[in-house]
């Protein structure tokens, strides 16, 4: 295995956790909270950069786009099944159909 294979799965869950603390400014949530979880959870992307140098520039940037990538694909099969009345056995209002 490539180190930049390996780099990519060790950095793969800690972009889907960096990308629930980005996503968690959206939430309107403590903004000084939220940048301190981005800070925190950045910290492995630092770390591998500081010692992999360059080629672990690809393989992070691999990571957050296939986290951000399944993110928005459960969540559009999420909204298509609900709309479909798949899952919830009758109609949600809160979609607006």
């Amino acid at each position: 295995m490539s180190t930049g294979t390996v780099v990519f799965l060790v950095l793969l869950p800690f972009a889907t956790s960096f990308l629930g603390a980005v996503l968690g400014l959206l939430d309107r949530a403590n903004a000084a909270q939220a940048l301190r979880r981005i800070a925190w959870r950045g910290l492995p992307f630092l770390a591998a950069g500081w010692l992999l140098g360059r080629t672990a520039a690809l393989p992070a940037l691999a990571a957050i786009g296939t986290a951000m990538t399944l993110h928005l694909l459960a969540g559009g099969a999420l909204r298509l099944v609900m709309r479909r009345r798949f899952l919830t056995g009758g109609y949600t209002p809160w979609w607006g159909e």
